[in-house]
């Protein structure tokens, strides 16, 4: 149970963590250099929001003894 609550509050922020830089992003790109970031903010939206929720469940699922959690720790990080 502990560990689920871990993997839940680490996704819960990775996905805080996409919606605040985005927010930041769009509010940076109505500035001066909209032509620069407004094509880079669309560019890296989709590879963000996977990067951030597998990194986060890399590192909120400890190495244990537990067949699931191995298994599971083995396909969000292949080899």
């Amino acid at each position: 149970m502990r560990t689920a609550l871990i993997v839940l509050a680490a996704l819960t922020a990775a996905v805080v963590v996409d919606l605040v830089s985005g927010v930041l992003i769009r509010r940076a790109a109505r500035g001066r250099y909209r032509w620069l970031l407004e094509p880079l903010r669309h560019a890296c939206r989709r590879p963000a929001a996977a990067v951030l929720p597998v990194g986060a469940l890399y590192y909120a699922l400890p190495p244990g003894p537990a067949e699931w959690q191995r298994y599971l720790r083995h396909t969000v990080c292949w080899p």
